[in-house]
């Protein structure tokens, strides 16, 4: 019974209760909302755990007295209230038995929280978190993304943008100097505006005060910037930053910082790293947080090789090509890896499975699984593939059906069924009157 019921309920007895002062101060109570409260509701989140938590020791000291095991017993009596599942070790089920569970066991038997730590791994539990949080790759199936602020990725965000700026209308201008741009201004300010470009562009003898700078989605400065290069540059130094043998440990620390949001969870990993880090670096790196993910992963942006042997991010650096004219281009052949590497990986798998992989909504998913039938029907009568698909949405539509449950077959024929119900009556009475 709710409250409201409750206090309907009683108001009537109490009008004739005796002693009537001890009535008369009920009812008082009820009309203030403070009558018999239930000690467990929901306005007790108001109140900070750790309230509860003094008060709990209070009563076990108080108690303890009395019966001497409660005092025995007092860690496992707290833990009942302070300890919650971390967010990183999801379900408390072994992954095996639930396809939304990815827990790690040290040993096996009843997880309670006085013993989870001895039953629970979360380091294997963390890093199995990590795999399901991260997107594949926009062009390579199945390739794990790159975090937004990884090192790596900001630098292929620059040298994109960067390669596409024209300077006085030229458009292939000296490749070095794009390099010298990138090292001794991008490296050295962490944000990079127009106005500070062309500073340095006169300062440098590069061209006068009337250089004009084109071909930015913002006039004024560019979007992609080092910042994460700027906020390691003060724990690791330069040195260490551009020294190719620490790119692997730099990498593994971005998606830390990126996954784990716990600073309990975060100082473990940096404590038991084979990197040996120091206190005072895991005290400033345990207190960053990293947001976002890329759209590329590190096997298309380094790994792979075009016809040159060179990977889309060395050309970014030796090139002014932007990353769309290095991908398409027949000189580096790029596609052609791509494709390959994407049917070796699809040997086994449906197109729906296919589908199902990609990154998107339901709704999308949906669409091109539509369209690809419709495409089935097309090549039955044509006789042979087509060599490329393009399928295009209508954003406006699809921002419509956000947040609406999909309406089934069975309710969108129910609806038309009743409403042919509705005309059926409305007509009924002037055909019986026709027909007798």
């Amino acid at each position: 019974m709710d409250r409201d019921k409750f206090y309907t309920a009683i108001k009537k007895f109490l009008k004739d209760a005796q002693p009537s002062e001890l009535a008369q101060q009920a009812l008082k109570d009820i009309e203030n909302d403070n009558y018999l409260l239930k000690q467990r509701t929901r306005d007790n989140g108001a109140i900070p755990y750790q309230l509860h938590l003094v008060e709990l020791k209070e009563i076990i000291e108080n108690q303890s007295q009395y019966y001497p095991f409660l005092k025995e017993q007092e860690n496992k009596l707290t833990s009942l209230l302070s300890f919650r599942v971390p967010y990183y070790v999801g379900p408390l089920t072994d992954s095996q038995h639930s396809q939304f569970a990815w827990m790690s066991r040290k040993a096996t038997g009843k997880i309670y929280p006085w013993n989870f730590q001895e039953k629970v791994d979360l380091e294997k539990s963390s890093m199995k978190f990590i795999n399901r949080m991260t997107a594949t790759d926009t062009f390579l199936l199945n390739e794990p993304v790159l975090p937004k602020m990884s090192l790596l990725y900001q630098k292929y965000e620059v040298l994109n943008e960067l390669n596409k700026i024209k300077l006085d209308y030229r458009p292939n201008w000296d490749v070095e100097l794009k390099q010298r741009i990138y090292n001794e201004l991008f490296k050295k300010q962490k944000s990079v505006s127009v106005k500070s470009l062309k500073k340095w562009l006169v300062e440098n003898g590069y061209f006068n005060d009337n250089v004009r700078i084109t071909g930015l989605s913002d006039s004024s400065k560019f979007n992609s910037s080092l910042s994460t290069y700027h906020d390691f540059l003060s724990i690791f130094g330069a040195d260490f930053l551009d020294n190719p043998d620490n790119q692997v440990q730099l990498e593994e620390l971005v998606v830390w910082l990126t996954v784990f949001e716990d600073h309990h969870i975060l100082q473990l990993k940096l404590q038991n790293s084979p990197y040996n880090y120091t206190d005072e670096q895991i005290r400033r790196l345990s207190n960053m947080r990293y947001q976002g993910w890329g759209r590329l992963s590190h096997k298309l942006l380094s790994d792979l090789r075009g016809q040159t042997d060179e990977s889309i991010l060395s050309l970014l650096w030796t090139t002014n090509q932007n990353f769309m004219q290095i991908l398409h281009s027949d000189k580096y052949n790029f596609e052609e890896l791509i494709e390959k590497a994407n049917e070796n990986n699809n040997v086994n798998k449906s197109m729906l499975d296919i589908i199902n992989e990609l990154a998107g909504s339901p709704a999308i998913k949906r669409g091109i699984w539509q369209a690809f039938l419709i495409v089935q029907d097309i090549v039955k009568v044509m006789g042979h593939a087509p060599e490329k698909i393009f399928i295009e949405f209508a954003r406006g539509a699809l921002d419509s059906q956000k947040n609406k449950r999909t309406v089934s077959r069975y309710d969108r024929l129910n609806k038309v069924y009743n409403a042919i119900k509705k005309q059926i009556q409305e007509v009924q009475p002037a055909l019986v009157e026709q027909l007798t």
